[in-house]
């Protein structure tokens, strides 16, 4: 069901290139699919790319949302990226209180994701 989620999810968004709505709603789609798949089987290769899906879903709707306004790609991006540094932040701080086993993989997986992002905004600032 992972694999069908992932597959699904990059042939929806590879057909419909200038589609607007398509472009949207099925990276939401497919990263919901795939968290209710981590529910049931809490591993951490399923969260990691359960949370990896969530966070090319943002970066996805801000990339369409800049195409249409016509606005510059580069800094629109670093500001989303860095967003999504301090929302990793906060669901890290929020699931280390937690002490079930499903909170304490996405938190390790938050972050893995908040150090990969970390040093790829330093390295395109740089």
């Amino acid at each position: 069901l992972l694999w069908f989620s992932i597959i699904i999810n990059l042939i929806l968004q590879l057909s419909n290139p200038n589609l607007l709505i398509p472009k949207i709603i099925t990276p939401i789609t497919g990263t919901i699919l795939l968290f209710i798949n981590s529910d049931f089987l809490p591993h951490f290769s399923k969260a990691f790319i359960t949370m990896g899906m969530a966070i090319f879903s943002h970066s996805i709707i801000v990339l369409t949302v800049t195409e249409i306004f016509e606005l510059p790609t580069i800094p629109i991006l670093m500001l989303t990226e860095s967003l999504n540094l301090i929302i990793l932040w906060l669901i890290w701080t929020y699931l280390k209180q937690n002490t079930q086993a499903l909170a304490s993989i996405y938190a390790k997986v938050s972050d893995t994701y908040a150090i990969i992002l970390s040093s790829l905004v330093l390295a395109a600032l740089t």
